[in-house]
């Protein structure tokens, strides 16, 4: 199968990658949600969304031992718990936000697609162990960002 030589994924053999259509399935949506997000929509689902990406890019973070990575998702994880209270966000915060989705959106799809599943997997068992006190409650429901 034959990548366009900018890829994120050209020195991954293509059978060990994210295809392009799963690519767009996995980041395109929450990037939208964030421009709704910034844009003032208070929406649950939305923060889930973005909140969704940070979590498995810190995940993905921790199962390769990243320490920069780490430490830079971690500091985005509080920008999101702070827009899932509803706070409003400096002008700074927003573009930091958006270049950070930008960020984990290349760190993520440039992983092997088996690693990718890990974290994901790492993330869904977060979720399912941790107290309901880990979550934050944002409008009507609880959105997947832990502590």
């Amino acid at each position: 199968m034959h990548r366009p030589a900018g890829h994120v994924t050209r020195w991954l053999r293509p059978e060990f990658c994210l295809s392009a259509p799963e690519q767009v399935h996995l980041m395109l949506i929450p990037h939208l949600h964030l421009d709704r997000l910034l844009a003032g929509e208070r929406d649950a689902g939305h923060v889930a969304s973005v909140a969704g990406v940070f979590n498995v890019a810190l995940a993905m973070a921790y199962l390769k031992k990243d320490r920069r990575a780490i430490q830079f998702y971690s500091g985005i994880q509080v920008l999101m718990l702070a827009l899932a209270s509803g706070s409003a966000l400096p002008a700074r915060d927003n573009t930091r936000l958006r270049k950070a989705l930008a960020a984990a959106d290349e760190f993520i799809c440039r992983q092997h697609k088996a690693d990718v599943l890990a974290a994901i997997r790492l993330v869904e068992h977060q979720i399912k162990v941790s107290p309901p006190d880990a979550f934050v409650d944002v409008t009507a429901g609880r959105a997947a960002i832990t502590a």
